[in-house]
């Protein structure tokens, strides 16, 4: 997007504060990344065990994929974390 752009739709501080590269995954771009169901992803969102999406048009959701990157990292560290915890009681 134009900076100039950005700054007559959000606002100077809006645009400045705004990450340049923000990416959308679409619901079955990410059914796809986590080999699960749409169903099974609805859901994950309403107990909240995965990221909220946002709406980008009148029939359509899509996931920030930075928010999307940081549930995956949060959960190998749990991973990671309980398989270091196993390790140390053997």
């Amino acid at each position: 997007m134009n900076p100039d752009i950005g700054n007559v739709i959000f606002g100077t501080a809006a645009a400045k504060s705004r990450p340049k590269n923000r990416r959308i995954h679409r619901k079955a771009a990410v059914c796809e990344m986590l080999d699960i169901s749409p169903g099974t992803l609805d859901n994950m969102v309403a107990e909240n065990l995965f990221v909220k999406p946002i709406k980008i048009g009148a029939r359509c959701v899509g996931f920030v994929a930075d928010e999307v990157e940081a549930w995956l990292e949060q959960r190998i560290a749990e991973r990671d974390a309980k398989t270091e915890q196993r390790k140390a009681l053997q």
